[in-house]
């Protein structure tokens, strides 16, 4: 299964030699899993590492179809039409169902994700197509409710699955090696920020929210 990481781990970056020098230790404080992309995180402990990122780290997508027959392209709730995404909580459990509720829906919805045997197309991150698995009718249905995104759909990675990381064009940095495997995670498998950062960040948009 690979190595594990948790929150008593020390953080390993490329400013290790700087964080000795100043005699201080960059901490892992808090791990976050999101079984599905763009929806609500879960908290662990520790976490398994695999090729593809921490396991059971957006593993699923919630993907539409443009124009209700065009291609399938991702969800995010950087559109506004999608922000209900944010409130679709997740849960994988040790028996291989993926457990879903929402504060917009009635009930949760339980999902067996073994033996799926249908797959579509669809974009990740604006990138070429892949094929994916797709999970069903019933979760569609109780997802559109949830969300109020019209034709989505749920799907996930099979085990023929292949993506591979992409110079972000914004930032132009170099990847480390060729053909790195990602999921469905916007640009790589594993994403770090300090806790300054994020306050920082929650400052702005307090600030911002007040205009």
């Amino acid at each position: 299964m690979g190595q594990s990481v948790s929150t008593e781990a020390e953080a390993v970056s490329a400013a290790a030699p700087l964080a000795r020098k100043q005699k201080s230790k960059p901490v892992v404080t808090a791990i976050n899993v999101y079984p599905i992309k763009s929806c609500a995180e879960i908290g662990v402990d520790s976490a398994s590492v695999t090729s593809f990122g921490f396991e059971g780290d957006r593993r699923f997508q919630v993907v539409t179809r443009l124009n209700g027959d065009g291609e399938w392209v991702y969800c995010t709730p950087r559109n506004k039409a999608c922000e209900r995404l944010f409130h679709v909580k997740t849960s994988l459990g040790e028996d291989g169902k993926l457990r879903l509720s929402s504060k917009h829906a009635k009930g949760k919805f339980v999902l067996d994700i073994a033996n799926v045997e249908t797959k579509l197309k669809c974009s990740v991150m604006g990138d070429e197509e892949h094929e994916v698995l797709d999970y069903g009718d019933d979760v569609a249905r109780w997802l559109q409710k949830a969300t109020m995104i019209a034709n989505c759909r749920l799907v996930g990675m099979g085990s023929e699955f292949k993506r591979t990381m992409q110079v972000n064009a914004d930032q132009g940095e170099a990847l480390p090696s060729l053909d790195l495997p990602v999921s469905f995670a916007d640009e790589a498998p594993f994403l770090l920020c300090s806790e300054e950062s994020l306050a920082d960040l929650n400052q702005r948009l307090t600030a911002e929210e007040k205009k």
